[in-house]
């Protein structure tokens, strides 16, 4: 492990999830060249990392964004500050053409599970870098209010524990919206209000055996899983080329 890549992180996550009619190469350079440089310059911004939806996962959701960015915050409130707002008004704007075919959804998740740190495969890791692979198994999930508990519970219990078997799986770390309605309502239209991700040595991870079997439903997953909805999809990082961008 100790040649392992790793990431700082925070106690939150900007979530930015994006596609482009067009224009893709000139997102691409704007964004590895320097908005993702610009971004780390602000105050509680920890490190950056940008995705590419790998098509083919066979748990995949019937539609996912082509792109994703995911910033480490050192909280939930970066956003909130002086330094982030300074940073709106002098980034350097997107080439002509790139936020006309541009569309995203951006959430600031909070780390909801471990309290801190991430679980590893022996156990919770309370402090460090976390260790992170060329590509992350990435789930949203909604449940039914009155479910809520039983939910986090079997996620605790059974569902990561059995996941972070699998060979190939580096670690796992759960958030839930900061922003989230009570209850949910209208409101919370097009969000989701939990996100599960798992750091991959590669993609391959879910194409195992080891992971299929992890994934058979047992009598508790049966019990819960009319009251939650999944959207799961496997994203390969893109930028950097490995490990994390940092201030």
């Amino acid at each position: 492990m100790s040649d392992q890549a790793r990431q700082p992180i925070g106690g939150a996550l900007l979530h930015i999830q994006s596609d482009l009619t067009a224009e893709v190469d000139a997102f691409t350079r704007w964004c590895d060249s320097v908005h993702h440089a610009e971004a780390l310059e602000v105050d509680g911004f920890v490190s950056g990392r940008r995705f590419e939806l790998v098509p083919g996962y066979r748990y995949a959701a019937t539609a996912g964004a082509r792109f994703l960015t995911a910033y480490q915050l050192a909280d939930e409130h970066v956003l909130d500050t002086d330094s982030y707002r300074d940073h709106v008004a002098r980034t350097t704007p997107a080439p002509p053409g790139v936020m006309e075919s541009l569309t995203y959804t951006r959430t600031i998740y909070r780390e909801r599970y471990p309290d801190g740190g991430w679980l590893s495969p022996d156990g919770t890791v309370e402090s460090g870098e976390q260790p992170i692979g060329a590509a992350i198994l990435h789930v949203m999930m909604d449940v039914e209010p009155a479910w809520d508990g039983e939910l986090n519970a079997w996620y605790a219990e059974e569902h990561l524990p059995a996941l972070l078997e699998v060979p190939g799986m580096l670690g796992a770390r759960r958030f839930v919206d900061a922003n989230w309605p009570s209850g949910g309502g209208p409101d919370a239209a097009g969000r989701h209000q939990y996100l599960a991700v798992y750091e991959l040595v590669d993609a391959a991870v879910v194409d195992s055996e080891e992971y299929a079997k992890a994934c058979e439903v047992s009598p508790r997953t049966a019990e819960i899983a009319p009251h939650i909805s999944f959207y799961s999809q496997v994203y390969r990082q893109v930028f950097p080329a490995s490990g994390a961008l940092t201030p």
